[in-house]
């Protein structure tokens, strides 16, 4: 199984091609619902590497406790608004 670090990698390098993507759309003069849907893809693949590295950060304690940081805290409780 990957590791959170290997994971995540993988998932920017998609980003990063999905944007790319958008770019060359751009580039293309697309029509804009296409643009925006590739937009929207990319959105909603950021917000699930987000999740995940909330999870891994959760759950990455042996004794099951939670500890966050202040300032993660403040970003978590910011992204979930």
């Amino acid at each position: 199984m990957k590791d959170i670090k290997n994971t995540t990698t993988d998932r920017l390098h998609r980003l990063e091609g999905q944007i790319r993507g958008v770019e060359r759309l751009v580039d293309q003069n697309k029509p804009l619902p296409i643009i925006l849907q590739q937009l929207e893809a990319a959105s909603a693949a950021i917000r699930s590497l987000v999740v995940a590295l909330i999870e891994d950060r959760m759950i990455a304690k042996e004794d099951g406790a939670v500890t966050l940081t202040p300032e993660e805290a403040a970003w978590i409780k910011r992204l979930l608004r």
